[in-house]
């Protein structure tokens, strides 16, 4: 385990403290388990996001006909030899 030093108010210190009489174990343990859920609610949020957004149901839904527009999108979208 590392060690690190961190600062709370007076009122979340009061509550923490609080907490971890009535449940008999200790502060560092609440914190790590707050700490283990934050962090794997994080990355699931992230990963559901990505799986239930309904934008990415659009991908190969549409052809441009250009052949490389993949590789020179850049060309297409800023050229100006057109006007």
């Amino acid at each position: 385990m590392k060690k690190l030093n961190i600062y709370f108010d007076d009122n979340q210190y009061e509550n923490l403290r609080e907490k971890a009489y009535k449940d008999k174990t200790t502060m560092s343990d609440i914190i790590r388990e707050a700490v283990d859920e934050y962090l794997s609610k994080t990355d699931k949020t992230k990963i559901m996001k990505r799986e239930n957004d309904p934008i990415f149901e659009i991908i190969g839904m549409f052809s441009s006909g250009i052949g490389d527009l993949g590789a020179n999108h850049d060309k297409y979208l800023y050229d100006d030899d057109e006007k």
